[in-house]
């Protein structure tokens, strides 16, 4: 009966610092969203079209290309 314990104890110790990381983010606003969505729209990507797996990775590459390079989009 001490082992069992003993053994519940230390995987608690192992397992408790896993679980209180479990989300160290803070969750992402509307405005967070739509400004993401806005930016793979100007690089390409477009919601309605059927290819969708294809056209939205290949927006997220390009975008993360322009996030890399520095260039920023000139407003309109």
């Amino acid at each position: 009966m001490k082992s069992r314990y003993s053994t519940a104890v230390i995987a608690c110790a192992i397992f408790a610092p896993v679980l209180s990381h479990a989300q160290t983010s803070q969750p992402v606003t509307r405005a967070q969203v739509r400004n993401e969505v806005i930016a793979l729209e100007k690089n390409g990507y477009e919601p309605n079209r059927d290819d969708y797996p294809v056209t939205l990775e290949r927006a997220q590459a390009a975008l993360a290309r322009q996030q890399n390079s520095g260039y920023v989009e000139p407003r309109t």
